[in-house]
């Protein structure tokens, strides 16, 4: 009988900075428009994006914070705060937001509730990566 496998820190740091360097090398964050909750098995095609006068994707290179110790078993990092500002008026919404890189969607998010984008009403994201011991079983 096998006992619980354990994660050293070492190893959740190393994952996470080597994850934090995968994000800051050819990826961008977009917004999608239609009313989604994103699942593992959503592919590119699933997301419809955003359109609104005034968007445009955000590259990713440079955006992210450095990796930092949660607790023992758990290392996050982030991205500095990520605005996406609308330059007209709208009536699109924005439900939430996905990274992509190689034209392959590797993370996303669904915002609490939808936000109109329209002018005077910009949207700023955090993406919040977190490694911890049980994420590598």
């Amino acid at each position: 009988m096998a006992g619980e496998i354990i994660a050293s820190n070492l190893l959740l740091k190393d994952r996470a900075e080597n994850l934090r360097t995968f994000f800051n090398s050819a990826h961008s964050v977009r917004l999608f428009k239609t009313d989604l909750t994103p699942s593992p098995a959503d592919t590119i095609v699933s997301f419809v994006e955003s359109g609104f006068p005034g968007y445009a994707r955000i590259n990713l290179a440079g955006k992210w914070n450095q990796v930092k110790k949660v607790e023992d078993g758990q290392y996050m990092f982030s991205s500095i705060d990520l605005t996406f500002t609308p330059t007209a008026a709208s009536n699109e919404q924005a439900w939430g937001w996905y990274v992509v890189g190689a034209d392959v969607v590797k993370i996303s998010c669904r915002l609490p509730f939808p936000i109109l984008m329209t002018v005077g009403s910009p949207l700023t994201i955090r993406i919040d990566c977190i490694v911890w011991a049980a994420a590598i079983l």
